[in-house]
């Protein structure tokens, strides 16, 4: 199955790995190869995620890779991986208790 990674992830990872170079360059390659090693598992059991998103449209799965939380979709012909978000940060959207907030 092909991989995609969104803009808005690519600079996500620019920034993760940029930061974790400052002060361990090997420790960040390191970091970027396993989750080039999760995204080739994702891509060979794509429905191995945890769905948490859904509509008619698209579903949103996500999968852990150490201290972060990969977001992704899947199609018939591709995963397509949508953004990152550390596990300490509050989701944008999400109350204290992980509901989702009244706009």
């Amino acid at each position: 199955m092909k991989l995609c990674w969104s803009d808005e992830i690519l600079g996500q990872l620019q920034v993760i790995v940029r930061d974790m170079s400052m002060f361990d360059p090997t420790a960040a390659a390191k970091w970027l190869r396993g989750l080039k090693q999760t995204a080739k598992r994702i891509a060979s059991f794509p429905n191995s995620g945890r769905t948490v998103d859904a509509d008619e449209r698209v579903t949103v799965r996500e999968t852990l890779y150490g201290k972060y939380r990969l977001f992704y979709s899947v199609t018939a012909a591709q995963v397509e991986f949508l953004y990152i978000w550390h596990t300490a940060r509050q989701h944008p959207g999400r109350g204290l208790a992980g509901e989702i907030e009244d706009e």
